[in-house]
């Protein structure tokens, strides 16, 4: 598995803590709670967009977002993300 650089400063700004390595991230994915797999879909226009599959780890009070066509760890979400962003 690969880290984008969003998925990087995500975690260090939302945790706090070092980075995990790849192949940790890839464990906290097979230790997690599935909740949406990975979809590409078409737009009317024939613009493609990815939905990313979504893995949920309760003691860690987070989301991973994984792009499963690539291996990548996209981003997180964790509680803090929806007062950023207004919500």
């Amino acid at each position: 598995m690969k880290l984008t650089r969003h998925f990087e400063e995500r975690w260090a700004e939302r945790i706090g803590t070092p980075v995990p390595a790849p192949g940790e991230v890839e464990e906290m994915k097979n230790d997690a709670i599935f909740i949406q797999r990975s979809r590409d879909l078409f737009t009317p226009t024939g613009r493609r967009y990815r939905i990313l599959a979504l893995y949920w780890l309760p003691q860690e009070n987070l989301i991973l977002k994984i792009d499963e066509r690539r291996n990548v760890a996209v981003t997180i979400i964790t509680p803090e993300t929806a007062a950023e962003e207004g919500v």
